[in-house]
């Protein structure tokens, strides 16, 4: 989740945070999109950075807005494993 955050940032401009800053905003992403399968954070990470309208980097709760709206991968297998 980590590399896929460190991406996103990539497309926004830095709020010049100190790398301890940066780990604790890391970190409660993770927190806050660990709830949700990596696929589906890429998804989301995806829709919000090709959004015109989003100019800087995304708080948590945008992401798992954007996250609750794309199908769970996981849930489609386990319902197809089910026959």
């Amino acid at each position: 989740m980590a590399a896929i955050l460190g991406r996103l940032s990539l497309h926004f401009p830095s709020r010049n945070l100190s790398e301890v800053q940066a780990r604790s905003v890391i970190e409660d992403f993770y927190h806050d999109m660990g709830q949700f399968a990596a696929q589906t954070v890429a998804k989301a990470s995806e829709v919000y950075r090709t959004d015109p309208e989003n100019r800087f980097f995304p708080i948590p709760g945008q992401l798992i807005d954007l996250a609750r709206k794309i199908p769970d991968p996981g849930y489609k297998l386990w319902i197809a494993s089910r026959g």
